[in-house]
């Protein structure tokens, strides 16, 4: 779920319990302004488009 309000994706359970979630306010790589939709890749990668930054952003696992 992405929220642009507070600048974050969460990942979510299927009961809607938060089960994590990762982002920060900013225009730099990594942060987030206004994300507005996400997908989600068939390599499990994240894309979040943002509004006001007029990008998309691909989030990879690093662990």
């Amino acid at each position: 779920m992405c929220d642009g309000d507070l600048a974050r994706i969460s990942k979510l359970s299927l009961e809607e319990r938060v089960l994590g979630w990762f982002g920060s306010d900013g225009s730099e790589p990594g942060q987030l302004h206004q994300v507005h939709s996400i997908a989600v890749g068939r390599d499990g990668a994240i894309y979040a488009a943002e509004t006001v930054n007029g990008r998309i952003q691909k989030f990879v696992r690093t662990d």
